[in-house]
């Protein structure tokens, strides 16, 4: 969780989950909501489109039409399959995000290579390259991993 505190959200949902996320941002950073996103693996992406797909509204209809969430309470929701994969998470299980995708940075460092992987019988060359990347938040404090309890998907 952000700022060091525990996280368990009520059992009303993936909007209780998304709701204790939001407690748990600092709230100096949220002054435009539509520049930050919660990030979310299938099982709590589609438990959101579900929530929304459960009212009797055009909007839930497009929800099930489409499979697109809808902004909760003015912050993008997006489907991230790299939080599909709990590797190095496992011991919490998967994670909900929240940031600001400019607070997001990577580079690619040194040890660039292109190497040719050549099968003349099938007259084709594949290029494999390699490379030493990181990945970081700019601002550490900007952001929220929330890891809801294991009686939830």
């Amino acid at each position: 969780t952000g700022a060091g505190k525990d996280f368990d959200y009520p059992n009303d949902g993936i909007v209780g989950a998304l709701k204790a996320c939001i407690d748990l941002y600092p709230k100096k950073y949220m002054a435009q909501p539509r520049d930050i996103t919660f990030y979310m693996g299938w099982d709590y992406f589609d438990l959101y489109v579900d929530e929304w797909g459960d009212r009797q509204t055009a909007a839930g209809d497009q929800a099930m039409e489409t499979g697109v969430a809808r902004p909760y309470k003015g912050f993008q929701v997006k489907y991230a399959p790299v939080l599909d994969s709990t590797a190095g998470v496992a011991a919490y299980g998967a994670p909900i995000l929240m940031s600001n995708p400019k607070n997001m940075v990577y580079g690619v460092f040194e040890d660039v290579s292109i190497e040719p992987d050549r099968v003349p019988k099938a007259f084709r060359t594949d290029w494999i390259i390699g490379m030493e990347t990181d990945q970081d938040f700019e601002n550490e404090t900007a952001f929220v991993a929330c890891f809801p309890d294991a009686t939830h998907p």
